[in-house]
């Protein structure tokens, strides 16, 4: 996996700006971004492709002819910027699999960082959703044990005098379990313990949730001059050659030292080839 930034900055001349909108870049070199002028997820992308679009503001200079058009017909934006987006580097080809959006702290969020911070959000909501769903069902398990075979005072869906079998228990939901009052008070009592930690756990995840929704609304603490810095990673793949470290799972490592053809392999009286040959002196120093 490769990482590559982009870093918008406070310059003498203005701010730094990512955005979709590059002069002098056509539309088929733009089809990868979205409108905030970074690259989608899922993205195959060669060498020299736009990642990240980001104009630079640059210094009066003497216009050329053909710069005097372009700025008649685009106005301003075509000839006080130049273009400084980050691109794939070369000999490199790979797919978009993250994107990370950091902006300081007081600036305006765009599209892709909210979008970001949504699917952040909904996925930790997901997370703590099925931790509470554990407890729940743990609760109701312990629940359905504690009512199995006791004498109900009435509550819930059951009459008081009712005697409680785990049949017509196990087709409750935990809330209708917990309505139940049994005639034992000890039982009753655990009831009560289980609803009071379930209510806990439950505003436990909401302050955990809120905590987490809090810390992805404020900005980042970027160093001094940063606006912005936009990470992309990209899943590059590689053919193996000679010099590469290749390692198991159980601290078993080496070093490729030759790649051969499949038909000057070592092979077994059935003419079999064996895929990899191991140096015998890793042998003796290994008991």
């Amino acid at each position: 996996i490769q990482e590559l930034s982009c870093v918008a900055r406070d310059t003498k001349l203005g701010a730094e700006e990512i955005t979709a909108d590059i002069p002098n870049v056509g539309e088929a070199a733009l089809s990868k971004l979205d409108e905030s002028g970074i690259v989608y997820i899922g993205a195959e992308v060669t060498a020299g492709d736009i990642l990240v679009g980001k104009v630079t503001p640059k210094g009066e200079t003497q216009l050329t002819p053909e710069e005097k058009l372009l700025r008649a017909i685009f106005g301003e934006k075509a000839a006080d910027v130049k273009d400084s987006s980050l691109r794939v580097p070369s000999g490199t080809k790979g797919t978009v699999i993250d994107v990370q959006v950091f902006t300081r702290d007081g600036l305006e969020k765009d599209d892709r960082a909210l979008a970001i911070e949504k699917a952040q959000l909904d996925a930790y909501r997901k997370d703590l959703k099925e931790e509470y769903k554990i407890f729940e069902e743990a609760a109701r398990e312990r629940v359905i044990r504690l009512l199995k075979g006791q004498e109900s005072n009435g509550g819930g869906s059951t009459k008081r005098g009712d005697k409680l079998v785990e049949d017509v228990l196990s087709g409750l939901e935990l809330v209708d379990l917990l309505e139940i009052q049994p005639a034992d008070e000890a039982i009753a009592e655990r009831l009560t313990q289980i609803q009071v930690f379930l209510k806990e756990k439950s505003a436990e995840i909401d302050e955990k949730f809120a905590e987490k929704k809090r810390k992805l609304a404020t900005g980042d603490e970027l160093t001094t001059g940063v606006l912005k810095v936009v990470k992309v990673y990209l899943a590059v793949k590689r053919r193996i050659q000679p010099g590469d470290k290749m390692a198991g799972r159980h601290g078993n490592k080496g070093v490729v030292s030759n790649i051969l053809p499949v038909e000057d392999m070592p092979h077994d009286a059935n003419g079999v080839p064996v895929d990899i040959v191991l140096n015998t002196l890793g042998v003796p120093s290994r008991m």
